[in-house]
């Protein structure tokens, strides 16, 4: 919808991708894991907390939304009333929209 309007008003769109976007929130329970032998015999065997939200996890996505979520409303943006992934902010003169 938002490609529809940007098409309609004749306005400028730009598009990009967080690298490994997981990995800037962190998990949102403690989820531990066994090191494997690629972790050195130092390492190995042993109990590891997971820290940052990792891809596979059921509860990655949530976490990456909170984080950008807290990172957006810090830029001034405020979530659309319909689509919670659709960011507005007010720039005086016009508006920028983000969808995340």
């Amino acid at each position: 919808m938002l490609l529809f309007i940007a098409q309609l008003n004749n306005l400028e769109v730009c598009v990009g991708d967080v690298s490994q976007a997981y990995l800037y929130s962190e998990c949102l329970e403690k989820i531990y894991t066994r090191a494997g032998k690629e972790f050195g015999p130092e390492w190995e065997g042993k109990y590891l907390r997971v820290k940052k939200a990792l891809y596979g996890l059921k509860s990655s996505a949530a976490a990456y939304h909170d984080h950008c979520a807290t990172k957006l409303l810090s830029m001034g943006f405020v979530p659309s009333k319909a689509n919670p992934d659709l960011w507005i902010r007010d720039k005086g003169d016009h508006y920028e929209y983000l969808a995340t």
